[in-house]
């Protein structure tokens, strides 16, 4: 009888570490089948982030592409220059001709302005007259232009006559004998189209978004508008060491992944 029940209890120990082993593989297995669901969704998620991350990059230099061939075409227009030479003489006939031909090319929203400067940075037309001032960067951007006849860019400022955000390209007008004889400054509004296109998301998200940034030294400035946060002002500053590996690794370009 004792030995029946010795063996009975044998089975008992038998089956619950049968079990037990059981339990572990099946916990195992499912660890398994998680990790692998994890990496998948990932995988995915990464490939989709980085598909919407090049198309976003594409269409900002496509963006700025356009605007740098428009401006060298109205930069480069030899049968303009005569009229742009009677503007800076005052003549008011050619200001008109020149005003209904620039307010044409600034349909759409594409320039909130354009205006005419002379070598040290002094507007001589405008054509909305009224937004015509210039800071002392702006006027630096236009001698550096004078200077080495090509085109330059000033990035996104937050202008404190204007209340609001600029990007400016400055275009030298040129002549037969290429010589610079005015120059072309082009102002953009960002919140007009390229903040709405940055900001377009292709997927339903509700906390995605795209982030433009620029790094000044050893600072990251924000320029655009980003939820929960006012930045109008581009006021959004952030030091390069306060920031952690991963997020100065995407802003130094190098790939990555982080969950």
């Amino acid at each position: 009888m004792k030995r029946y029940q010795a063996i009975g209890k044998n089975v008992k120990v038998q089956l619950a570490i049968l079990f037990l082993l059981g339990m572990i593989a099946v916990g195992l297995s499912g660890l398994r089948y998680y990790q692998h669901e994890r990496d998948q969704t990932l995988a995915k998620k990464y490939s989709e982030l980085n598909a919407i991350a090049k198309m976003k990059v594409t269409q900002l230099v496509q963006w700025q592409n356009e605007r740098l061939s428009e401006t060298r075409f109205f930069s480069r227009t030899i049968h303009l220059v005569p009229i742009i030479k009677r503007i800076k003489e005052g003549d008011q006939k050619s200001m008109e001709e020149y005003r209904q031909i620039m307010n044409r090319f600034m349909e759409n929203s594409r320039y909130e302005n354009i205006f005419l400067v002379d070598e040290q940075g002094n507007p001589f037309f405008s054509v909305i007259p009224e937004l015509n001032l210039v800071d002392s960067i702006t006027t630096t951007f236009v001698r550096k232009m004078y200077r080495s006849k090509e085109i330059q860019i000033r990035d996104f400022y937050y202008c404190s006559y204007h209340q609001r955000v600029h990007f400016e390209i400055f275009a030298p007008v040129i002549n037969a004998q290429q010589e610079v004889v005015a120059g072309l400054v082009f102002w953009v509004d960002p919140s007009n189209y390229l903040y709405s296109m940055i900001q377009d998301w292709p997927t339903l998200s509700p906390t995605a978004e795209t982030i433009l940034i620029r790094v000044d030294n050893d600072t990251v400035k924000v320029l655009n508008q980003i939820k929960g946060f006012d930045n109008s002002r581009l006021q959004l500053s952030i030091p390069l060491k306060d920031l952690d590996t991963i997020v100065q690794k995407s802003i130094k370009s190098e790939p990555g992944m982080v969950v």
